[in-house]
């Protein structure tokens, strides 16, 4: 997974290469400092990078815990297997569905502890001396972690776009002369 924008090569400097590009595998167990160093080549600082990995281990926990309920499902007499459609989506909170779990700091909790024990942290990314501190400091704080997560979000899938300078005519593709 390439992490980052690419930014456009002046036509000079375009050059064939025969080395391809290696990205960093973000979920091996020993590639830490290569995460955080494709994460720092995107312009993303280590506190963007404990939100994220923290968030990926509540996502984990509440994935690994949810247990699929099996339904007894009969065909007709066509071989098709009946479909259920509700008349009613029930609360607000479970239109779409029932919730799975809660999004919370849970996993950097379990990374702080680690820390703190002086142990090996589990997951790699952690060895890194600032992205502990910032995990340990996101353990304390839940509502510093989830007020912090969507901004480090919006900078990830920001990553790659283009910022026009809002003018029309850079909207439109025609540049300022027509204005």
């Amino acid at each position: 997974i390439q992490l980052g924008k690419m930014d456009p090569e002046p036509a000079a400097s375009k050059k064939k290469t025969s080395t391809p590009v290696v990205y960093a595998d973000l979920c091996s167990s020993k590639a830490g400092k290569d995460v955080v160093d494709a994460f720092a080549s995107a312009g993303l600082t280590e506190r963007e990078i404990a939100l994220i990995y923290g968030a990926l281990g509540s996502m984990e926990s509440v994935a690994t815990a949810f247990k699929k309920e099996d339904d007894d499902f009969e065909e007709n007499e066509m071989g098709d297997v009946e479909v259920f459609i509700p008349s009613s989506f029930g609360s607000p909170q479970e239109m779409f569905g029932s919730r799975l779990g809660k999004m919370d700091n849970t996993a950097l909790k379990d990374v702080a502890a680690e820390i703190k024990k002086k142990k090996t942290p589990s997951v790699d990314i952690f060895n890194d001396e600032k992205v502990g501190q910032w995990a340990v400091k996101y353990a304390g704080n839940n509502n510093g972690f989830m007020k912090d997560l969507p901004e480090a979000y919006t900078k990830i899938m920001a990553l790659g776009s283009r910022y026009t300078g809002g003018k029309v005519g850079s909207l439109l593709g025609s540049g300022d002369s027509e204005f």
